[in-house]
C-alpha cells in the first residue's frame, strides 16, 4: 500500500511549480502518495505576482485577520488530508491552522514535519518572543526539512537530534534555467539589447527578486549612480514587482538607463540574464544566487543584509562578491567585475561550477529520502 504525505503550504509561488511537478513523479516511483495543499495569497502578497499554477494541487481556502500589523492565517483543509501517514507542515507561527493539526496528530499519535528555515533571518528582533515560540514548536516536530545547511546548524543549537533532519539544499529548476537560456541566440541577445538603448560592450547589472523593503533598493539605486559615474555605458535593468516598485519607477524616470521590467519568469526572464554579466542584490539574498550561478553571473551582495539560509552557497571571492555595507565599497566592488576579465572571468567560472552542485533534482532526491526516513522512524 501507498504511504500517504501532505505538504501543507500557505500559497503556491510560481518558482516552486518545477521542483512540485518533480516532486510528485519522484514520490510516484517510491510508492508515496502525494498530495499538495495550498491557499490563495493575501491581498499584501498579491502586489508580488509571484504564484503559480498546478493543475493537480488542491486549493482551499485561506482566511486573513490582521492583529497589529500582523497578518494571521487560517487555512480550511479537508479534514480527509488530517490523517495522512505524513503531514509536513510550512513553518511559519503566523498560520493558526497548523496549530489544530499538530495537536490532533499527536493525539493520534501520527507524525507532524516542518518544512522551513527554522529562524526568522530578516527578524529585528531575533531574541524575541516570536523567534521564542518558533523555536519551542520547532523542537516539537517529529521531523525536519531544513532548507540549507545554516538551518541545519540553527536546529542543532536547539538541541534537536540531527538524525532527524533532513538537509534539502534547497534549489530552483536549474535544468529548465539552462534551456531558457540556451533558448536564445546571440543576435537574438543584442536585437532585444539594442530595444532598450544597450549597446553592445556595455557593462550591464541586473537585479531580480520581489521589490521590498529588505532588497535595499535604496542602496541599489545609489550604488547604480555611482557605477555610472565611472563607467559611463552602464546600464541595470531590474526584474520583479512589489510594494517598492513605484519607488523604483520613480527612481527610473531621472536615470534612462535603468530599465524596470516588472515580474518576469521562464523564457523572457533569462533574457534578462544572458544581458548581464553582474547580478546587484545589496539586500536579501536567497534562491535568484542559484539563478546567477547556472546564468555564470557574479553576485554581489552585503555582509550585513538579512540574508536567507541559501548565502551559504556564496563562497566570498570564489563564486560571488560580499562588500562591507557601503555604497561606495558595492558600486568599486561591481566597476572591478566589469574592468577586470580575469578576475570576473575567474568568479564566473566558479559561478557556472555551483550551478552545478545545487540542483533542483537533487533536492527532491533529498526530500524523498526525507519523507521514506520521517515514516519509517516514527
Amino acid at each position: 500500500m501507498a504511504q500517504t504525505v501532505v505538504i501543507i503550504q500557505n500559497r503556491l509561488l510560481h518558482y516552486r511549480v518545477g521542483f512540485f511537478e518533480k516532486l510528485l513523479s519522484k514520490c510516484r516511483e517510491n510508492q508515496i502518495d502525494l498530495t499538495l495543499v495550498h491557499g490563495n495569497p493575501s491581498k499584501r502578497d498579491k502586489v508580488r505576482n509571484d504564484t503559480g499554477i498546478l493543475s493537480w494541487s488542491s486549493q482551499i481556502r485561506n482566511s486573513f485577520i490582521s492583529v497589529g500589523g500582523l497578518e494571521l492565517i487560517f487555512q480550511w483543509i479537508p479534514f480527509r488530508y488530517w490523517t495522512a501517514d505524513l503531514i509536513i507542515l510550512q513553518q511559519e507561527n503566523r498560520v493558526l491552522s497548523s496549530y489544530l493539526i499538530y495537536l490532533f496528530r499527536k493525539v493520534r499519535a501520527l507524525p507532524v514535519a516542518f518544512w522551513g528555515h527554522g529562524i526568522n533571518f530578516q527578524s529585528k528582533y531575533p531574541s524575541g518572543l516570536r523567534e521564542k515560540w518558533k523555536k519551542m514548536w520547532g523542537k516539537r516536530v517529529d521531523w525536519w526539512f531544513a532548507y540549507t545547511l545554516l538551518t541545519e546548524r540553527v536546529l542543532m543549537s536547539w538541541g534537536y537530534p540531527p538524525s532527524q533532519i533532513t538537509r534539502l539544499n534547497n534549489s530552483i529548476d536549474t535544468e529548465k534555467l539552462r534551456n531558457d537560456l540556451v533558448s536564445w541566440s546571440d543576435s537574438e541577445i543584442k536585437s532585444k539589447a539594442r530595444e532598450l538603448g544597450i549597446s553592445e560592450g556595455c557593462p550591464v547589472g541586473l537585479f531580480c527578486g520581489s521589490l521590498y523593503q529588505e532588497k535595499r533598493l535604496d542602496f541599489l539605486i545609489s550604488a547604480a549612480d555611482l557605477i555610472k559615474d565611472k563607467n559611463p555605458d552602464f546600464h541595470l535593468i531590474i526584474v520583479g514587482d512589489g510594494p517598492k516598485r513605484g519607488e523604483i519607477e520613480i527612481a527610473a524616470q531621472t536615470r534612462p538607463w535603468i530599465h524596470v521590467m516588472g515580474a518576469r519568469v521562464g523564457k523572457e526572464k533569462a533574457l534578462y540574464f544572458r544581458m548581464a554579466q553582474v547580478l546587484m542584490n545589496p539586500g536579501l539574498v536567497g534562491l535568484p544566487l542559484i539563478d546567477a550561478f547556472v546564468a555564470g553571473l557574479i553576485m554581489v551582495t552585503t555582509e550585513n543584509a538579512k540574508h536567507s539560509p541559501e548565502i551559504i552557497y556564496l563562497e566570498k571571492e570564489r563564486n560571488g562578491v560580499v562588500t562591507v555595507d557601503n555604497v561606495s565599497s558595492y558600486a568599486q566592488s561591481v566597476n572591478k567585475i566589469f574592468d577586470d576579465e580575469n578576475y570576473s572571468g575567474h568568479l564566473s567560472r566558479q559561478a557556472l561550477e555551483a550551478g552545478k552542485v545545487y540542483s533542483l533534482d537533487a533536492m527532491v532526491d533529498n526530500f524523498v529520502k526525507g519523507i521514506k526516513s520521517a515514516i519509517s522512524n516514527y
